[in-house]
């Protein structure tokens, strides 16, 4: 692990992600100009380059991409990391999570409680009931010999079943949860970790209408979700919003478009 400064991270392979990953870094540079990100990818992307990003190349082979972006967060070239997944908005200021680090070594946030056996899933609170239940789409670390065997651990526990991972149900997610939280959280690490609202720096799309009825989507720093998934949600609740236009709305940031990128490059 790297020693200084701080930054963003993300891990982009393959065209969806890629394109993710541009609107995620455009809205992150709108909100936050001055913070590093790095994307770890598998081949150049000129927009992201004309975004400012630094891009890390790495060979993936055939490796699933929930392994890769294990593997990926030992190599990251900052001493304080905020990992984002491709699928997320930063909408305003998240320079204080860097400033956590400094007294924290891990931040990450609980999941929202959504009852996913009903059809459709039944949001049921911002706040899961199981501590454990944390979710590694957004989360941020301070570099150290502890902190890097936390992630070795973590590797170690997704390496091992191999052939079970897939999206939504085996995922890094799923052995965070399973092996590493419970450590994490009983200071089996001694590592100190704070849990951060979800509402605030990682709101889900289960939790993005109700969040946005009772008034309080502005408080919102980071939304975590496809925006498709958002938008339908919306629909579902009877509301004809737009998630770039909603953004457009209460921050003031220009919806994302490739040309408006490439005209100010």
């Amino acid at each position: 692990m790297q020693s200084s400064g701080i930054g963003v991270i993300y891990l982009a392979l393959g065209e969806q992600h890629k394109d993710e990953c541009r609107k995620s870094v455009y809205y992150l540079k709108q909100t936050n100009p001055t913070i590093p990100v790095s994307v770890f990818t598998d081949s150049f992307d000129r927009i992201l380059a004309e975004l400012g990003v630094e891009q890390q190349f790495i060979r993936v082979a055939d490796k699933s991409p929930f392994k890769v972006k294990v593997e990926i967060l030992r190599d990251s070239p900052y001493l304080k990391t905020l990992f984002l997944d491709t699928d997320t908005y930063a909408v305003q200021d998240i320079s204080e999570l860097f400033h956590a680090l400094d007294t924290n070594d891990f931040l990450i946030a609980r999941a929202p409680h959504v009852d996913f056996d009903a059809t459709p899933p039944i949001f049921l609170g911002y706040y899961n009931p199981n501590p454990s239940l944390l979710n590694t789409g957004v989360f941020a670390y301070r570099a150290s010999n502890a902190l890097e065997q936390m992630l070795l651990d973590w590797r170690t526990a997704i390496i091992a079943e191999d052939h079970l991972i897939k999206a939504g149900t085996y995922c890094d997610q799923h052995y965070f949860i399973r092996q590493i939280a419970p450590k994490l959280l009983s200071s089996f690490y001694k590592l100190s970790c704070q849990i951060l609202d979800n509402c605030i720096y990682n709101l889900r799309p289960w939790a993005v209408v109700p969040f946005y009825q009772a008034n309080s989507l502005a408080k919102t720093k980071i939304i975590h979700g496809r925006a498709d998934h958002i938008n339908s949600l919306f629909a579902r609740n009877g509301l004809d919003i737009k998630l770039e236009a909603l953004i457009e709305q209460l921050w003031g940031i220009p919806a994302y478009s490739v040309k408006g990128i490439a005209q100010k490059a």
